[in-house]
């Protein structure tokens, strides 16, 4: 099948590039060209713990283009169910419970959601303005919840 016509391609496409930039502006970070060829020749590996890959769960590029695109739709459908952004919901829905339901009830609520213990101590650094609150003062505090 010929490849789409680049105006077309423009208005439902996003070339590499353009998706760089959407991750930035959604994620507030980017793959490199790298990263992104790494996504597309092989399958993605399930995250373990600390940091989801920016690249977790990516829609492969349109095969219908000659040059690598990505179709809108899935694009933006993937940003909005990205792992990034999970644990963005989880945190503020953190901050949200430590205010309403109390400490120990928020973390282990937190935790059910999927956040790492360093996770919940940033947001309670911020929230109870302990910048020197540590990961294992909040396992052994909440640990056992």
């Amino acid at each position: 099948m010929p490849g789409l016509q680049d105006c077309e391609l423009s208005q439902t496409h996003y070339t590499q590039e353009q998706l760089c930039q959407r991750m930035l502006e959604v994620l507030g970070r980017a793959p490199s060209r790298y990263q992104l060829a790494k996504a597309r020749s092989a399958e993605e590996r399930p995250v373990r713990s600390g940091r989801p890959r920016l690249t977790a769960g990516m829609p492969a590029p349109d095969q219908r283009v000659q040059q690598p695109a990505w179709k809108v739709k899935d694009v933006e459908e993937w940003l909005s169910n990205h792992p990034v952004k999970q644990i963005q919901r989880a945190k503020e829905l953190l901050e949200v419970q430590l205010q309403t339901v109390g400490a120990t009830h928020a973390v282990a609520a937190a935790r059910e959601q999927g956040l790492s213990w360093e996770q919940i101590a940033e947001v309670l650094r911020r929230v109870e303005g302990r910048p020197t609150l540590t990961r294992q003062a909040v396992i052994l505090r909440y640990g056992r919840t």
